[in-house]
């Protein structure tokens, strides 16, 4: 579209029909041209360099924390104040272990928590070994206290034959009665 200038080098940012912002650009010729060094869109947003907050971010500002992308160390998580306590260029809203820098943010079991901070790194279920260890449940089926890979009767409360000796422990399930000589001979 070609029309007069009414003054030389005047760049004015209004919306246009689609509420983006533009930039009326003229040329000192005295015709219009969007493609002048004053309209320059850097980041290919369709809004002139000029009149947009920021020039190199294509989203503008998509988490809306006055940071634009492609300063912000946390692009797609608001975080006005910017903290980066590791000072790995992550931010710590959302870094996957904020206290640890990994600038990779390697998370190999997809737990949420980097591999530099899991203790567990190829275990989603689990970011610490616990008592049963990685890759293994620290369950406890009949909730006696004794997690299920340590509890020789995991569904018998009344059974517990960890730590014991093995002429100790009974078929889960079965109960001595009170005054026999076995139940005596076993509490000796």
């Amino acid at each position: 579209m070609v029309r007069p200038v009414r003054s030389p080098k005047r760049v004015l940012c209004r919306p246009d029909l689609h509420n983006r912002i533009r930039a009326d650009c003229f040329l000192a010729g005295g015709l219009y041209s969007g493609d002048n060094s004053t309209c320059a869109d850097t980041d290919g947003d369709l809004i002139a360099d000029v009149c947009d907050a920021c020039p190199f971010d294509f989203d503008n500002d998509i988490d809306g924390d006055g940071h634009c992308g492609d300063v912000d160390n946390c692009p797609d998580d608001a975080n006005t104040d910017q903290a980066d306590g590791d000072s790995d260029d992550i931010g710590d809203v959302c870094d996957n272990c904020p206290a640890n820098a990994n600038t990779d943010q390697a998370d190999d079991d997809a737990d949420g928590v980097g591999n530099v901070c899991d203790g567990c790194p190829n275990d989603p279920d689990k970011i610490a070994p616990g008592v049963c260890g990685c890759g293994v449940s620290d369950v406890d089926s009949d909730l006696d206290g004794t997690p299920d890979c340590n509890d020789g009767c995991p569904n018998d409360p009344e059974q517990d034959c960890s730590g014991r000796l093995r002429l100790r422990c009974f078929r889960c399930g079965y109960r001595l009665r009170r005054h026999s000589r076995l139940q005596r001979w076993l509490s000796e």
